[in-house]
């Protein structure tokens, strides 16, 4: 396994990173060093067991491992995990967007709310409303398993709000119970939708 981004990159200095990247994204402890692909994949197969959701999450966990090597990096992850999902005799009902996958619903749906907001929130300024926004589509995701997770995706949604929020406003110490008014008077919404994002906010 080698990759090649500004000069040539050792299978141990790749795959150590890569293992912890995915661990840190699991929340898994890092035991051990790795130096080979052998080892590599026999902590791959361990951390993912048998369930279909660690299966994505790990995959999602390489890809940001994979950010630190540059675009052609990401960009053959991306290739790959796509044309997996194509190749599928069964449509999964989930899609991948540049490191992340997330439920299918409707496609129109699923472009404006999913995949634009995944385009403009990868701007480095929006990082802290981008992470609880990724965690609450995973949660999402796994809720058709795990039905406990709706209620975490909510909460990691919030998360996210409140974190726009604290950029929209420009007043990072307050919470959005203390400042949904000026957040909502910023945004310049119609009446309908002022009203629709307060309802949620309380």
């Amino acid at each position: 396994m080698e990759f090649h981004t500004a000069g040539r990159v050792t299978d141990t200095n790749v795959l150590e990173p890569l293992i912890l990247e995915i661990e840190t994204f699991l929340g898994e402890p890092h035991d051990g060093n790795i130096s080979t692909p052998n080892e590599f994949v026999a902590i791959w197969r361990d951390l993912i067991g048998s369930e279909f959701s660690r299966c994505l999450q790990c995959v999602e966990g390489l890809y940001s491992g994979m950010e630190v090597y540059g675009e052609p990096a990401t960009r053959k992850v991306n290739k790959t995990v796509t044309e997996t999902l194509q190749e599928s005799e069964l449509d999964l009902g989930i899609s991948w967007h540049n490191g992340f996958f997330s439920k299918k619903g409707v496609e129109l749906l699923d472009e404006k709310v999913v995949n634009e907001s995944l385009r403009w929130l990868a701007n480095p300024k929006y990082q802290n409303v981008l992470v609880p926004f990724q965690k609450g589509l995973s949660h999402l995701l796994e809720g058709t398993k795990h039905p406990q997770r709706f209620g975490d995706a909510v909460t990691d949604m919030y998360e996210s709000l409140e974190a726009m929020a604290k950029i929209v406003t420009g007043k990072p110490s307050k919470d959005l119970s203390a400042s949904y008014e000026e957040f909502i008077a910023k945004l310049r919404l119609s009446a309908s939708h002022k009203t629709m994002l307060k309802e949620y906010i309380d």
